[in-house]
C-alpha cells in the first residue's frame, strides 16, 4: 500500500473545520505538532482572506523593505507609509 500523500493546505484546512466546530486550539496545537502562534497565525488568515489564507505566502518583499529608511509597511493592510526626508 502506498503512503497516503498530505498537503499542508488541506492539514490548515481541517485545523481550521475542527477550529470552528469547537475543539480546543491548544489539544489542536498538540495533534498536529505547532505552536499556539502558528494555529492563530492560520486562524487569522482564514477570518481575513477566506480560503485563500492557507496558501503559504512569500514575504521576502517585505524584509527588503527593512533594508532601507524609506517609510513603513504596514504588514497587517499591506500599505506602505512614505517618510518625507528632510533637507537640511
Amino acid at each position: 500500500m502506498p503512503w497516503m500523500e498530505v498537503h499542508k493546505v488541506d492539514l490548515r484546512r481541517e485545523l481550521i473545520y475542527r477550529y470552528l466546530n469547537k475543539e480546543k486550539v491548544m489539544d489542536l496545537c498538540r495533534e498536529y505538532g505547532i505552536s499556539r502562534k502558528t494555529a492563530y497565525k492560520y486562524i487569522h488568515r482564514f477570518q481575513a482572506f477566506g480560503l485563500d489564507g492557507f496558501k503559504d505566502y512569500n514575504n521576502s518583499w517585505l524584509v527588503s523593505f527593512s533594508c532601507y529608511d524609506i517609510g513603513t509597511i504596514d504588514k497587517k493592510t499591506l500599505t506602505f507609509e512614505s517618510t518625507e526626508i528632510q533637507d537640511d
